[in-house]
């Protein structure tokens, strides 16, 4: 609907029993009254709400910045990192006071933190010119939902429950009914290893039947470069659900270079450039974490900060080994400075993560002892491991102008087929006017 309450204060909510459907009398009715403060939404700001909340809760940070543009909001400045942290807080889960209590203290500590760092210019993200009305409206019925939930003593996955809303009121914007998929589609490969392309048909279909995937590709090559199998099946899911998956599909795979910079670290292991378990802040990343000492500017920055001493020795004894295996606790730690420029500067990301005596307040710091927690480092992983690898190298080439595409290119790229780097495979981008990994 278009159509929303924003006064649903307690007062204003009934249970009413049973569901009203065909004489039913179990369940429940959730009955809302006093509709004197209720909001009709436009079109475009309906489908800007249901951007913004499966953009927080699929972490798509291109949808996320389509959602501003989208609500109409005028932005003095452009940081996505900044703006899907404060969306998904604001759709953060529900939870008993006492928990509810600590999140907002800590989440206020932290924005009084960055406010204070900033110019004065720009300490307001937006123009209050350029500012809904309907936010005020949608962070009131928010706020109070919260609240309830709270006193209530609720524990809820919030933006698991949005999510599917978000993307039924988004479907009409992504259906493509002429490729809608109605059965799963595997390719055949008419000169392929039979077996294994039936032993991967098999595990493709059981992935489906137990709704692990929405949909699948898998090729296979053999050392001299021939296909040996080539399948792909279902559909590309999400607000993509109705356009089906091909074997020439493209497919966003942030996190396919992972692996990529994975493998590259075991071989600069077995090569001598670093080892797995020394800190990398002692010879292969200074400048990580330099001096033993917790720098006096960087308490200044942090005055309530209990915990600052701890973290910053933390930090100083994160190894490879514990970036390799996600327990250097700083698995949700993003630039302070997150846009989508600097995003496909692998240099610039790298170097958000070294200590700025310039800059203290935005030193990123464990939240957790390296290797007490396994935690995904979902962005930050490529970053570390990178910034590890080129020290390393610079250690041992003098060249402390070198990059990580230079690095990649001198250790990895010369193992790879050739059938490979004729597909496109650029793990580090296309360079020019495309640097983004594709």
């Amino acid at each position: 609907t278009d159509i929303f309450n924003g006064d649903p204060h307690p007062g204003n909510i009934f249970i009413r029993p049973g569901t009203g459907i065909k004489g039913e009398d179990h369940g429940f009715t959730v009955v809302v009254l006093d509709w004197g403060l209720a909001k009709q939404l436009p079109e475009e700001k309906r489908i800007a709400f249901c951007q913004l909340t499966y953009a927080a809760a699929t972490l798509d940070f291109g949808l996320m910045l389509d959602a501003v543009d989208t609500m109409g909001i005028k932005m003095k400045r452009e940081d996505v990192g900044e703006d899907m942290e404060g969306t998904r807080f604001l759709l953060r889960d529900m939870a008993p006071r006492k928990i509810a209590r600590k999140r907002i203290k800590a989440k206020r500590k932290n924005d009084v933190k960055l406010f204070k760092s900033r110019k004065k210019g720009e300490r307001l993200p937006m123009s209050s010119k350029g500012y809904p009305g309907e936010l005020f409206f949608f962070f009131r019925t928010n706020e109070l939902l919260h609240g309830l939930g709270s006193k209530l003593e609720i524990e809820m996955p919030y933006l698991d429950v949005l999510k599917p809303y978000a993307e039924q009121g988004l479907g009409d914007l992504y259906e493509r009914q002429d490729e809608a998929v109605t059965e799963p589609t595997i390719k055949e490969l008419s000169e392929g290893n039979p077996k294994l392309e039936s032993e991967i048909e098999g595990v493709i279909n059981e992935l489906d039947r137990e709704g692990h995937v929405s949909g699948v590709q898998v090729c296979v090559i053999d050392q001299s470069g021939k296909i040996v199998a080539d399948k792909a099946m279902g559909n590309m899911g999400g607000l993509k659900r109705n356009v089906p998956m091909r074997t020439n599909s493209l497919v966003l795979g942030f996190s396919c270079t992972k692996g990529i910079v994975a493998t590259m670290a075991h071989m600069m292991v077995e090569e001598d450039y670093i080892s797995y378990d020394e800190p990398i802040c002692e010879r292969a990343w200074p400048a990580f974490c330099p001096g033993e000492g917790i720098p006096e500017e960087l308490k200044l920055a942090f005055p309530e900060e209990t915990t600052i001493d701890e973290q910053w020795e933390w930090k100083r004894s994160i190894t490879l080994r514990h970036i390799l295996t996600h327990t250097a606790g700083l698995s949700m730690s993003l630039p302070m400075k997150f846009t989508i420029k600097s995003m496909s500067s692998c240099e610039e990301c790298c170097k958000a993560y070294e200590y700025d005596s310039n800059a203290p307040g935005q030193t990123l710091l464990p939240k957790t002892k390296p290797g007490d927690e396994c935690s995904y480092h979902f962005m930050s992983f490529g970053w570390l491991v990178a910034g590890t690898l080129v020290g390393a190298y610079k250690n041992r080439s003098g060249d402390q102008s070198i990059t990580f595409e230079e690095v990649y290119n001198a250790i990895l790229a010369p193992k790879l087929l050739n059938q490979t780097i004729a597909s496109g495979f650029r793990p580090c981008g296309g360079g020019g006017s495309h640097p983004m990994a594709h």
